[in-house]
């Protein structure tokens, strides 16, 4: 089995089959492990140009440089490392996604949410092709019926500022790329999309989330049989459409870069409670 902690997670298995997948992902790895000899066999066997290989002083300062800016951290041989007290260092120079591999075991990978391919708990496909339909799925799982652990998965930072200012418009509490999930705001993931797996819900307008641990609402160019369960929740979204798009016309090129603000007094009364009509 798999262990979660903060933002992180500990595997046992081959560290090949896990970069194999992360791979697949088209992941950015920065490789972490204390011994010379795994530093060199690894050098030699990985071909990938997004998977870098460093030993611990090595990654340590790759990550203070920015020389390299990886989107996983995989930590090789993970007893070793926090044994020696450099686990602590790492993660106060990374704060992202950590992969800590203890290869003693012949645990099965695709157990393992990140690397999940076919078991999901529930996925539904639902219609949303515009941006102001994928914004509006969001204001009825947030504002209209708030759904508690609630993330939103988008394809740039952009899109995620965007979509923060919205439902602050609405008085809906959010946090943009947090290192942790936060009770009570929704998360609106743009570079570190393994962290969705620790929502309840997860809207995803990138068509590639997949996860056996949370419900998720997949936004395409089609709506699955099964997504007929939210269909009455949406109808009744589309009801306050009007609402929603008056709030997107707000969010400017200025106000998108943060010169201008929305005037509060304009969207004093979004802030409330809808009713469900």
């Amino acid at each position: 089995m798999y262990l979660e902690t903060d933002g992180s997670c500990r595997v046992s298995g081959d560290i090949k089959i896990v970069l194999r997948k992360l791979a697949e992902r088209d992941r950015m790895v920065l490789v972490v492990t204390p011994l010379l000899e795994d530093k060199n066999r690894l050098m030699n066997e990985e071909k990938s140009e997004k998977v870098y290989v460093r030993r611990v002083l090595e990654a340590q300062q790759a990550l203070e440089t920015g020389e390299i800016r990886p989107d996983v951290v995989v930590v090789q041989n993970y007893e070793i490392i926090k044994g020696a007290g450099t686990d602590a260092v790492l993660r106060k120079m990374w704060k992202g996604q950590v992969i800590y591999m203890n290869e003693e075991s012949n645990q099965d990978l695709d157990r393992y949410p990140v690397f999940e391919e076919e078991k999901r708990k529930e996925l539904f496909e639902v219609r949303a092709i515009s941006e102001i339909e994928k914004f509006s799925v969001v204001f009825a799982v947030t504002k209209l019926k708030p759904v508690k652990k609630t993330c939103v998965v988008v394809r740039s930072k952009k899109e995620a500022e965007k979509l923060r200012i919205f439902l602050d418009a609405f008085g809906v509490g959010s946090e943009v790329d947090p290192g942790k999930m936060s009770e009570g705001k929704v998360g609106i993931l743009s570079d570190n999309a393994l962290l969705a797996h620790r929502y309840a819900l997860v809207v995803d307008f990138t068509e590639e989330v997949e996860s056996e641990s949370a419900v998720v609402l997949r936004l395409g160019s089609q709506n699955s049989e099964e997504a007929k369960r939210f269909t009455r929740l949406l109808e009744r979204a589309e009801r306050y459409r009007y609402r929603v798009e008056s709030v997107m016309r707000m969010i400017t090129p200025m106000v998108l870069s943060g010169k201008k603000q929305i005037d509060p007094d304009v969207t004093k009364n979004l802030k409330g409670a809808f009713r469900m009509e």
